[in-house]
């Protein structure tokens, strides 16, 4: 059976009880689905999964009829483009911002293991996915979560993830839930010029100031249990598929494809990956390998959940703040 995307180019802010309500609805008729919000070629929600063409086609039908009675208000396109400029050119989507769709879905079909090496990662991908939206699904057309609440949930997986450090040559690599939020916001931050970079720190900095009070000791929601059970089955999930050679640190990429990207790294990351000593630590590590397939999956639900890039970044920065105070000074 094939994986097909259902992109419903909708307005961010579309309101329709009719329209959460059906897609609610088949998600839970449908177990091998999952969700996905994005803002490529226009704003747009994404229903993904293995399914038969024909229901397919039912769903696509049922939501095309309550676009064309109930269509999502119009954005200004040129508007649209201007702001998600900057975010296309740090990940490399210029073709997000060409042709911009409205008001209607399109249907398209990938193979069956389209960007991962094999099917033992798509369904490591789907997965966690899929447990992630029966987390949040009530959020995503309801009561949608401020960042902080996100920062929470955040703080409770990579605090329930063990840790430890690589030493060599004098220098040291950790391995724990919070060093992947440092290395994003660093890819982040040196994506821009010095004066840009120094006037977003301290922007940080002072809201961080405020927000690292309200979370310390009090990160717990009534989503963590089931949060910290799925990453800690995510990682037994990793360490075997690490184990029967199914997976590394650079999957679903290789580490040609990996290492191409190294020119806009920070020194911290071309540090790891271009010693060999580091390298060969973290290629097979079962922490940095669950961090990298987990949160790679969260944040695509950052934006069902309504989270602009820009606090994403900052929950990063959060993150990597409370653990690596001393990066920041």
């Amino acid at each position: 059976m094939s994986r097909y995307s259902l992109i419903c180019y909708v307005n961010e802010n579309y309101e329709n009880e009719k329209w959460n309500s059906t897609i609610e609805f088949f998600f839970q008729l449908h177990k091998s689905i999952f969700l996905k919000k994005g803002w490529e070629q226009g704003f747009n929600v994404k229903i993904e999964g293995a399914l038969d063409v024909e229901e397919l086609y039912k769903i696509k039908k049922r939501l095309e009829l309550i676009i064309k009675n109930h269509p999502s208000t119009l954005y200004d396109e040129d508007l649209f483009k201007k702001q998600y400029k900057a975010i296309a050119e740090i990940e490399k989507k210029s073709y997000a911002i060409e042709t911009i769709y409205q008001n209607c879905i399109q249907l398209t079909s990938e193979k069956s293991n389209y960007n991962f090496q094999n099917n033992k990662q798509e369904n490591l991908y789907s997965s966690i996915s899929r447990a992630l939206d029966e987390i949040y699904l009530n959020y995503y057309f309801n009561n949608n979560l401020e960042y902080l609440e996100i920062a929470k949930d955040l703080f409770s997986i990579a605090s329930s993830l063990n840790e430890y450090s690589y030493a060599h040559d004098g220098k040291v690599l950790d391995s724990n839930g919070f060093i992947s939020h440092l290395s994003h916001y660093y890819g982040f931050l040196y994506s821009f010029s010095k004066q840009k970079r120094n006037e977003i720190s301290q922007k940080f900095e002072e809201k961080a100031l405020i927000d690292l009070e309200k979370i310390k000791g009090n990160y717990y929601t009534k989503r963590t249990e089931a949060l910290v059970a799925l990453v800690n089955n995510t990682e037994n999930n990793i360490q075997n598929l690490i184990e029967e050679n199914h997976l590394n640190f650079y999957s679903p990429n290789t580490e040609k494809q990996f290492k191409a990207n190294m020119n806009t790294a920070s020194s911290r990351h071309a540090l790891v990956f271009n010693d060999a000593t580091f390298n060969e630590y973290v290629i097979n590590d079962v922490i940095l390998c669950t961090n990298r397939w987990f949160l790679n999956v969260f944040y695509e639900k950052l934006v069902l959940l309504k989270i602009r890039p820009i606090e994403k970044y900052y929950i990063n920065y959060l993150l990597g703040r409370f653990k690596y105070p001393n990066q920041f000074r």
